[in-house]
């Protein structure tokens, strides 16, 4: 934590110090001696000094960012904060941990928060409630209280729970489900949170399987990010805040292992300015705030000229998150959730510091061989007759090719013609993210698609690494992206219209970000738990954590 009486300029330490062994600071360039491996945070001087092959610059003033630069293959990187990422992933990974069980809610008594399965000679049984709820009393402070295994026993008319639910996710606007259900707003916003944390309960049951080492033989995880635009919330102020979701996708089940938006709703953004004011955050570079994990409100004015010249605005409560961080520790996410995978093979779009974050969550099950990392560009400005003409355009190619390769199937044939490219790369292109190989099966999806393999060590043969580039496709997680647009009201795109200034509105777009945060979560448990596809199974049934699809009405009465 950052000290108080920290003077302007003065140095806290050489890098950022790491976090629970986690340093994220280091070489990214896996054919260097120091990938993986973090700088110290005090080097000696002269030629006899204690090196470690990394140099710092840059100053320590706010907004000029402090650079690390390795010294032995010429990688740089900007500074980032070890304590944010550990912030932001305890955020991620907040709904997957059990809640605490019953305990003493007298705050002046010592067993205050002792839950009865920790200290259970703390707690005597005192018979029950008058609808069967199991009653403890305290023998420190002689209070009573009560737990409940029914979720909707404060609720009237908890029936309509369903159709909310089924409305939410089917493109229903939530003024219509207000007038269709006969409910205030005020109970759908209640609901709506409800529904999220019946979603939590009910997949952190079956996802418990994966933390506790469930063996997966291949993963083929496509991630990639989707945006949002909530509209302004007064005339005073009629700047757009935008949002961003990062998602991972298995190619081969469609189960949507995480989808996390790059904002907190339980973090005060004035309280936090007050106190970023008084122990000098904005004094220093951001890497090494002690709120480096959140916008600040001096950061949303400097961003109109300086970090990302666009016209933004703060969300109505909560606050943004930095959006390198959400992805650092989304990565930092699924490392946690899938220690039992025995490989998996990560397709990225190209979206910024990506290669950076699956780098530094995974390099040592890169080093090993069990996570290999791609690329995939695809050209998605194409119109659908371009789309065609391009496809058509390979068929005749693979037309001409089968006359050659009569005996070969299609896939055989793509898997030559990757292989001669990809050795192609390997002589003209010295630099591994240069060496972009042109997949030969497109489809109207990915018309025009090429692969980099960015995590190439050299340890595979050109047909071995042909085979895993002819897997590289985005569609499980654009396909999840799609539905997402298609099926909840309030996500789909909107529009700028001519007299709006190039700002944006939408009728069915949300004021509250946090809205939107819980029917991400929400429609993420139904998507992998109750929409079956033409084979009858759902993602999780194929992935093997669930045996049967399960309705919206048990997901919500889930209990266990």
């Amino acid at each position: 934590m950052l000290k108080k009486d920290r003077k302007v300029g003065k140095a806290p330490s050489r890098v950022p110090p790491s976090v629970d062994g986690l340093q994220i600071n280091a070489c990214r360039n896996l054919a260097c001696p120091n990938f993986g491996k973090p700088p110290f945070q005090k080097v000696g001087r002269g030629l006899y000094g204690k090196k470690d092959g990394y140099r710092i610059s840059g100053g320590w003033k706010p907004h000029v960012y402090r650079m690390l630069y390795c010294t032995l293959c010429g990688e740089s990187l900007t500074l980032k904060s070890n304590h944010a990422v550990m912030e932001e992933l305890d955020r991620l990974w907040k709904p997957l941990i059990p809640p605490a069980g019953p305990a003493c809610k007298n705050k002046m008594c010592p067993n205050y928060c002792v839950s009865v399965d920790c200290a259970p000679a703390e707690y005597q049984r005192f018979g029950k409630t008058a609808i069967g709820s199991p009653r403890y009393r305290c023998k420190h402070c002689q209070k009573t209280f009560s737990i409940t295994s029914n979720p909707t026993h404060r609720q009237r008319k908890p029936e309509k729970n369903d159709l909310i639910f089924r409305a939410l996710i089917n493109k229903v606007p939530m003024r219509r489900i207000c007038e269709l259900i006969e409910i205030q707003p005020a109970v759908l916003y209640q609901r709506l949170k409800f529904i999220q944390e019946q979603c939590h309960r009910f997949s952190r049951s079956f996802e418990q399987a994966l933390i506790d080492g469930k063996h997966i033989d291949e993963l083929h995880l496509t991630v990639d990010r989707q945006e949002y635009v909530l509209n302004w919330g007064t005339q005073f102020n009629r700047r757009n805040t935008q949002l961003a979701a990062v998602a991972s996708a298995d190619n081969k089940t469609g189960y949507v292992f995480g989808m996390h938006l790059d904002y907190d709703p339980d973090v005060d953004t004035y309280e936090a300015d007050l106190h970023a004011r008084e122990i000098g955050d904005y004094e220093v570079d951001r890497a090494y705030r002690y709120y480096a994990r959140i916008w600040l409100p001096e950061d949303y004015d400097l961003s109109q000229s300086v970090i990302e010249n666009a016209d933004i605005s703060a969300p109505s409560n909560g606050t943004r998150v930095y959006r390198e961080y959400t992805l650092f520790a989304h990565f930092m996410f699924l490392r946690r959730l899938l220690p039992g995978a025995e490989k998996i093979l990560f397709f990225m779009d190209q979206e910024s510091n990506i290669r950076a974050a699956c780098f530094s969550a995974f390099n040592d099950w890169i080093l090993e061989g069990k996570v290999e990392s791609f690329l995939v560009r695809i050209n998605k400005s194409l119109t659908i007759d371009e789309k065609r003409l391009a496809l058509a355009s390979r068929e005749q190619m693979f037309s001409r090719l089968r006359e050659d390769f009569s005996d070969s199937s299609d896939w055989r044939i793509a898997r030559i013609l990757m292989e001669e490219e990809y050795k192609s790369q390997l002589t003209s292109e010295r630099k591994v993210s240069s060496r972009w190989v042109r997949h030969p099966l497109p489809n109207m999806g990915e018309p025009e698609k090429s692969v980099c393999f960015i995590s190439d060590r050299g340890k595979h043969s050109a047909k071995e690494v042909a085979d895993m580039m002819l897997w590289a496709s985005m569609h499980s997680v654009d396909r999840y992206f799609m539905l997402l647009r298609r099926r909840i009201s309030l996500l789909e795109r909107p529009i700028a219209t001519a007299s709006s200034n190039r700002r944006i509105w939408h009728g069915g777009s949300p004021y509250n970000p946090e809205v939107v945060s819980r029917l991400l979560d929400s429609f993420r448990v139904a998507y992998n738990f109750s929409l079956a596809g033409k084979d009858y199974k759902t993602p999780a049934m194929r992935l093997g954590i669930s045996d049967r699809p399960y309705s919206l009405g048990e997901i919500l009465n889930w209990d266990g």
